[in-house]
């Protein structure tokens, strides 16, 4: 019987979850081998992760016999679809510590709002599909469907974008396999996170501006509700790459964040939140709100300094008092103009004020920096910290006024061998010897 046929009857979040990878696998043969070749994460992995199939095996390992970071990341989101259809909150949360572990409440309001979405196989075509355009081969396929030569680069700033191309010229075949609306639908979805990445958005990462398709784009209710599904299952199987057991990352403050940005965007897009700026604050209050409530100081999105402030918190995925102190502290160590530097680039909104700055991995590259000194005291964190927001300071450099507007993406991975290195653990002011490549 066919994972489809099986979806159609109800009967998918009864699986096991070996059963499951292995009807994922028929059903999705060319979209998990490109998988394989995805380039992975900025953010470490685990050599064997822990998995929760047949003796403990991961989605990649029992596919594979090798574990992929993309592939389990992947199949993890797709399983967690299944434990919410289920109801099954002990394997959605195998792998949390206690500790601000996601509660029953917020969970079985997840299963409420997944028990709504009625096309489920087009939700899980929609989810293997989704990181496709991290294997660099689709884009050299897409161009040669263009009758371009196959070496030259697309110019497509994200993986993202080139996943869309490839959707819209029929490239990808498990698309082909459902509904035209569902077709539609995930384009739509697609269009969407070219512009709007959801989980940069809550991690400061992207700007105001790239807030501005849910305004523009034609119909796009569905394909909104469906990216917003799917950000949260991305989210659940992020770590997988670390531990393929459950949804590590889906703690419950990192829950309410998402929640709370849905809500502002669904708003927007409603046209209940009169701009793209005043959505983007919303997230960044809400931080804001989340942290005063932790015994933090509560900043305001009114005062340029706190607001970047805040949107480093964000980038580093800052949930309490303790770790807001350590940012804050590293920020005021910065010279007047690395602080003026970095102030300004991250409050350009991209929308008529000038170039806005998107530094791409910003967030994957903090949780690194972090990881390198995990073992040291306050102090060191302090000093890794100011060595990474000095970098930024160089990265976020651009000119501001009424004369420009617009989005450059500025990708950091050129960076990660760095601060991952023994160097850096030793003497973080190695990173001020980078050289930005664009300047």
């Amino acid at each position: 019987m066919t994972l489809q046929t099986i979806v159609a009857q109800g009967n998918f979040p009864g699986l096991s979850d070996t059963r499951a990878v292995d009807l994922f696998w028929t059903a999705f043969r060319p979209e998990l081998k490109r998988l394989i070749n995805a380039e992975s994460t900025v953010e470490s992995g685990t050599a064997k992760p822990a998995g929760s199939l047949d003796n403990g095996e991961t989605p990649s390992r029992h596919l594979f016999q090798t574990d992929y970071a993309e592939v389990n990341r992947t199949l993890v989101n797709m399983l967690a679809l299944k434990w919410v259809l289920a109801g099954d909150y002990d394997s959605f949360t195998a792998c949390q510590r206690d500790q601000g572990k996601l509660s029953k409440q917020s969970f079985h309001c997840l299963c409420k709002l997944f028990n709504g979405y009625r096309d489920i196989y087009t939700l899980l075509v929609a989810i293997v599909t989704d990181d496709l355009g991290k294997d660099p081969q689709l884009a050299k396929d897409l161009a040669e469907t263009r009758n371009r030569d196959p070496t030259e680069h697309i110019k497509m700033e994200n993986h993202s974008k080139v996943v869309y191309e490839a959707a819209k010229a029929g490239m990808i075949p498990a698309i082909e396999s459902v509904s035209a609306y569902g077709r539609e639908t995930i384009l739509c979805s697609m269009e969407i996170e070219g512009q709007l990445n959801i989980a940069q958005l809550v991690q400061g990462e992207n700007v105001p501006a790239s807030l501005s398709i849910l305004r523009n784009i034609q119909d796009g209710r569905s394909g909104f509700h469906m990216r917003a599904i799917m950000t949260i299952l991305d989210i659940a199987g992020a770590a997988a790459h670390r531990d393929a057991r459950g949804c590590l990352v889906m703690t419950e403050s990192v829950y309410q964040g998402y929640m709370s940005a849905i809500e502002a965007l669904k708003k927007l897009s409603l046209g209940k939140i009169s701009s793209e700026r005043a959505c983007y604050d919303q997230v960044l209050t809400d931080r804001a709100r989340s942290l005063h409530s932790d015994g933090y100081e509560l900043l305001s999105t009114d005062n340029a300094e706190e607001r970047a402030l805040l949107r480093l918190f964000c980038m580093g995925r800052v949930d309490n008092k303790q770790s807001a102190d350590l940012f804050r502290i590293a920020f005021t160590t910065l010279s007047v103009a690395e602080k003026g530097n970095l102030v300004n680039g991250l409050n350009v909104d991209g929308l008529n004020d000038g170039t806005a700055i998107l530094p791409y991995y910003a967030p994957g590259l903090t949780a690194e920096v972090l990881r390198s000194v995990q073992d040291k005291g306050d102090p060191a964190v302090i000093k890794a910290l100011s060595a990474f927001m000095r970098f930024m300071a160089r990265v976020m450099i651009t000119k501001s006024g009424p004369s420009s507007s617009g989005v450059i993406e500025r990708n950091l991975l050129f960076v990660q061998d760095v601060i991952k290195s023994n160097n850096f653990k030793n003497d973080p002011y190695v990173l001020d010897g980078v050289q930005i490549p664009w300047s």
